[in-house]
């Protein structure tokens, strides 16, 4: 992909590595993608969308995790059964009834987008499992001080489940970036797209329409995979080492 972005060549032609002439390279089909739509406002909605969707699935997450811990087993026990049903779902069998509910709801655009990207049972399973772990004791302590359990859940329960708060932000802002689907049926106006799906637009369009010569249609096409998978690759590098840091200080805690 990155061979056919830097060559301006037929798109049969790919810079062989073997014979590496750094001669052959262009940015070329890099400058010529703002042509294509306002890629500068979808990587603002891009970073956007998946800061309020990591973020928000993480405190969510967390939330329901100590709401488990709250309740009795025979709730817990339900509670776990029906959300691991939920996760053999395919996500594809329920976007009709899922768009039609949103639809009634009147709710559509990005607020549909983030509101559904928001649901993260694999991750409340996540953080229940780590704060299985931890004192019964710090809960205890902070109620009889008089703590409500927004307080508990804010001063005490996010700070100790770092390093699972740090994993869902960074798994669900890789997954909202991979989520055309959805994304295509709610981000209509090219105002509040994702690079996601203004670029795989773009490139289904030009299957059909020529947006470019027809010699370097492919080069451009690939440009566009490449810059639709520099956010994945951002939020991989911002968060990897808060992750691994996180996640080793909470291995070795006693």
């Amino acid at each position: 992909m990155i061979a056919f972005s830097l060559n301006t060549g037929a798109g049969d032609r790919f810079i062989n590595i073997n014979t590496f002439d750094i001669t052959q390279i262009t940015f070329e089909n890099y400058t010529k993608l703002p042509i294509y739509g306002p890629i500068w406002k979808w990587y603002a909605n891009t970073v956007i969308y998946s800061a309020i969707v990591g973020i928000g699935s993480g405190l969510l997450a967390i939330s329901g995790a100590f709401a488990m811990l709250r309740m009795g087993a025979r709730a817990r026990s339900i509670s776990l059964g029906i959300m691991v049903v939920s996760l053999a779902i395919p996500s594809t069998v329920i976007i009709i009834p899922l768009f039609m509910e949103m639809h009634y709801m009147r709710l559509s655009g990005p607020l549909a987008v983030i509101l559904k990207s928001l649901v993260v049972p694999s991750g409340i399973i996540l953080a229940w499992q780590f704060l299985k772990g931890m004192p019964e004791g710090y809960i205890e302590s902070a109620t009889i001080d008089g703590a409500t359990d927004l307080q508990i859940i804010w001063n005490i329960i996010i700070p100790i489940c770092k390093p699972v708060f740090a994993l869902i932000v960074i798994s669900k802002g890789i997954e909202f970036n991979g989520d055309y689907l959805w994304q295509s049926v709610n981000l209509i106006g090219k105002d509040v797209q994702t690079i996601l799906v203004g670029f795989t637009n773009q490139i289904y369009t030009s299957m059909f329409v020529t947006f470019a010569s027809a010699e370097n249609r492919m080069n451009a096409q690939m440009a566009m995979g490449v810059a639709m998978f520099l956010p994945i690759v951002l939020i991989f590098m911002l968060g990897r080492k808060q992750l691994l840091e996180y996640t080793i200080e909470g291995g070795i805690k006693e």
